[in-house]
């Protein structure tokens, strides 16, 4: 072969080493790219959106459960409301985003069940909201609470007639009864505040027999002390015993209202815990397992890139040493193909110069 041709046999030779080298980092590249792409486009901002959907029910789930207190004060039973609002605003805009990612049919039907899921929990809580703004209107604080206070109350006041009519049968004095204000009810009513209009007029109507009641005690026990028990008794039978009827009959109406927003609150725990939790309970784990896929699908598409990167840095490494190998052998190969005949026509040319003039330049 002709030098010349021997040396595009050379270039053509390391230009293709040179294209396998770059080919394998290309093919890399492309593979690294496509798995951080499809992690960093899809699957993470769907992990996210999902995530985000996941901690606004939290959110909702956690303002419901603090609604059942029932001695929360307004402006915190109020925020609570507000969280359920926001939390919702929240989930919404997130499952929004979510559904702008979906790609196959499988991963749709997957999110309906979830957006079916959520939309039956949502129903079943907006019935215990309904529920739970019906107790907090009647503004009594913790339903059970108002009730014992209200039983004990009028445990008070029946033991005060009694013990009023034991003075006057028995002559069994007592201590205390003359003062409105310091018993158990009135020191209640003193700090007791509500907006509902009902347990007010009972409050107002209270005033009059409740304070009666008391100041009778004390003129009965004035009079028996003084010796006039005929006029204690007459007193008590036209005062004491009717007011103290007059503010029982009172109590017994605030139980009613007591037993009925108690009622109402038993229903409204009932659709929390039983109705609404289940539908909260298979919300979350279908949201669950989407976050799983998606993290895993990540994590594979992580991986796979990775994995990729490994190899053609493996594959650039052997082709690199292969190529340096090769491009070494075929140079020295032309090489010594090119300068043996130089060096043997060198060799014959100093022999003639030596006067030897039988050799002949061999052809090749």
């Amino acid at each position: 072969l002709k030098i010349a041709t021997k040396l595009l046999i050379l270039l053509i030779a390391l230009a293709g080493a040179t294209a396998t080298v770059g080919g394998v980092g290309y093919w890399a590249l492309t593979r690294t790219h496509a798995a951080l792409e499809a992690a960093g486009t899809v699957d993470l901002p769907g992990v996210e959106s999902l995530l985000t959907v996941k901690a606004a029910l939290k959110d909702v789930k956690a303002a419901t459960r603090t609604l059942m207190n029932g001695s929360l004060d307004a402006a915190t039973r109020q925020r609570q409301y507000d969280n359920v609002t926001k939390a919702r605003e929240q989930y919404q805009t997130a499952m929004k985003t979510y559904e702008g990612l979906l790609r196959t049919s499988e991963e749709q039907q997957a999110w309906q069940q979830v957006v079916t899921a959520v939309q039956q929990w949502r129903e079943e809580n907006v019935k215990y909201l309904d529920m739970a703004k019906r107790v907090a209107a009647l503004d009594i604080g913790d339903p059970k609470v108002f009730l014992a206070d209200m039983e004990r109350f009028r445990a008070d006041h029946y033991r005060l007639a009694l013990q009023t009519s034991d003075l006057l049968q028995k002559g069994q004095d007592f201590q205390g009864g003359h003062d409105h204000t310091g018993c158990g009810f009135g020191k209640w009513r003193a700090s007791f505040r509500t907006t509902s209009p009902e347990l007010q007029a009972l409050l107002r109507d209270s005033e009059a027999p409740h304070h009666a009641l008391h100041e009778g005690v004390a003129k009965v026990k004035e009079l028996v002390k003084a010796g006039k028990k005929a006029e204690a008794l007459a007193l008590f039978e036209k005062d004491v015993k009717p007011n103290s009827d007059a503010s029982t009959a009172i109590i017994l109406k605030m139980c009613e209202q007591a037993q009925a927003a108690t009622e109402v609150a038993k229903q409204a725990e009932h659709q929390l815990m039983e109705l609404a939790r289940p539908k909260q309970q298979k919300a979350e784990e279908l949201l669950d397992a989407l976050v799983k896929k998606y993290s895993d699908a990540s994590a594979a598409e992580v991986a796979h890139g990775d994995t990729a990167a490994k190899t053609a840095t493996v594959v650039l490494l052997v082709a690199s040493v292969l190529g340096v190998v090769f491009g070494l052998a075929l140079g020295w190969g032309i090489g010594r193909s090119i300068t043996a005949p130089v060096v043997t026509t060198v060799a014959h040319l100093e022999e003639v110069a030596r006067g030897n003039l039988k050799r002949d330049v061999p052809a090749e």
